[in-house]
């Protein structure tokens, strides 16, 4: 479903157009604009662990969410180094 110009997701009394001209059902028009609009899918969970940190991340600037994702993806690159040295691979470079 493209977004074009929109700056808004489409209202949902727009659903049941939508869903005969696609030939799908209402529910699935929902569901793709939820996922295209915003990132969440049926079945989604939030693991009870992350909870806190979304919670904290929900009031951040965005440019400060896009540094705490960095600092993830970099923490998960330490983590997969020392799991790497645990395995006897060797050194890899973390950034990689």
């Amino acid at each position: 479903m493209a977004r074009y110009d929109m700056e808004t997701p489409p209202s949902p009394k727009y659903f049941p157009g939508i869903a005969a001209v696609l030939q799908v059902s209402e529910r699935r028009i929902a569901e793709m604009v939820a996922e295209q609009w915003y990132r969440v899918k049926p079945g989604d969970r939030l693991p009870c662990g992350l909870e806190p940190l979304v919670s904290a991340a929900e009031t951040l600037d965005p440019e400060d969410v896009e540094q705490l994702t960095d600092m993830a993806r970099h923490l998960l690159a330490i983590r997969r180094e020392l799991r790497g040295l645990q395995d006897g691979e060797g050194h890899h470079d973390p950034r990689a």
